[in-house]
């Protein structure tokens, strides 16, 4: 997208999920201050909201911005998404979570597999050896037999709650964390095991820790949105989730496109 195309007055193509569909419209750019742009959007549906923090989609080349006000909605103010690793996408998941008590996660942030394995209840992968001298042999069975150690350890002290399953709904992700609905009030500061889907050229099924940044209740009784900001996240892992987000927005592109 040129600069040129965001300037007061003219019309763009946007676009948006709102959770079960993306939604294809007109906005005029009302106004710009700094960093923020106030836009317009035509709609039909009058009783549509749009939350803060939801991606907007900004053109043809499909730039990304996020929602920060949108309190006067079909008015909103939107600013634009900085980062690689910071650009999220809209997507329909089903994801496992649970709380991971600050003991555990300070026992083992040096060894997250060892959470991992416990919640989730996965066995760790055992790396593919060719050839096995006896010094290499000993040292992989010494630090298997290590990590079993730890698990049963944990389960000694599993407490009786299992993992949570998210419905199949929105989520919110990008390379430095993911927002999605829970039906369990999770606090600030909380740290949580999660395990994500993710389709890169086959389905991924990621581990990953998170810190608890904001926590919303929303219209459903009972239920609360809840934003983790991904911690420990080695480079691997990001790399699939960053993969993973220009994919999406590319298939999104795709639909604007057509």
């Amino acid at each position: 997208m040129n600069n040129e195309e965001v300037v007061t007055g003219n019309i763009l193509d946007i676009s948006f999920s709102d959770g079960k569909k993306t939604i294809e419209t007109k906005g005029y750019v009302k106004n710009i201050s700094g960093d923020t742009i106030v836009i317009t959007l035509k709609v039909i549906d009058k009783e549509m909201t749009l939350p803060v923090g939801t991606d907007v989609h900004v053109s043809r080349e499909g730039t990304l911005f996020n929602v920060t006000e949108s309190k006067n909605f079909p008015e909103i103010k939107i600013q634009k998404v900085p980062t690689r690793e910071n650009v999220r996408v809209d997507d329909i998941l089903k994801i496992d979570y649970k709380k991971v008590s600050k003991d555990n996660y300070q026992k083992y942030q040096d060894e997250p597999e060892v959470l991992f394995t416990n919640i989730f209840e996965e066995s760790p992968e055992i790396p593919e050896v060719e050839e096995v001298d006896n010094k290499l042999l000993y040292e992989l069975l010494y630090q298997t037999n290590l990590k079993l150690e730890r698990i049963l350890d944990l389960l000694g002290e599993k407490e009786g709650e299992e993992y949570r399953t998210t419905d199949k709904e929105l989520v919110n992700i990008s390379g430095s964390g993911i927002r999605f609905t829970s039906d369990q009030r999770l606090e600030l500061g909380d740290i949580v095991a999660l395990r994500v889907p993710i389709h890169l050229v086959s389905q991924t099924r990621l581990n990953l820790l998170g810190k608890v940044v904001s926590v919303k209740e929303i219209d459903t009784p009972g239920k609360y949105n809840v934003s983790v900001g991904f911690i420990n996240l080695d480079e691997e892992d990001r790399e699939k989730i960053i993969k993973y987000v220009f994919k999406r927005q590319r298939e999104l592109l795709r639909k604007i496109k057509k």
